[in-house]
């Protein structure tokens, strides 16, 4: 409670001293600080995020082991590496070897 009172008595500062010309910069700053804040936790940030799309496999696929799906899918990435199942960019290392890189879009 009282880092807000502080932070209203300082804007009620910074206010008063402001001129109508430095109100686009007064609201610029204000935006940024309120990312900031967001971003430290001190500020609640009410976005959610609803990833609920259908994947379809065209080809076969073979699952070993136990699968839980319960809201996320565990991806073994080591076993992914190198094979282009869902990537879409490719380099060729140091050694001359084809390698392809997972797309996080």
């Amino acid at each position: 409670m009282e880092f807000k009172m502080k932070l209203k008595e300082n804007l009620l500062i910074l206010l008063s001293k402001l001129q109508k010309k430095d109100s686009l910069s007064l609201l610029i700053v204000i935006g940024v600080w309120i990312l900031v804040l967001q971003n430290m936790g001190i500020l609640p940030n009410h976005t959610k995020v609803d990833n609920q799309e259908d994947i379809e496999f065209p080809n076969r696929m073979e699952v070993t082991g136990a699968v839980d799906v319960n809201n996320t899918v565990d991806v073994n990435i080591d076993r992914v590496l190198d094979y282009p199942i869902g990537c879409h960019a490719s380099y060729i290392d140091a050694n001359g070897i084809q390698r392809w890189s997972i797309d996080a879009r």
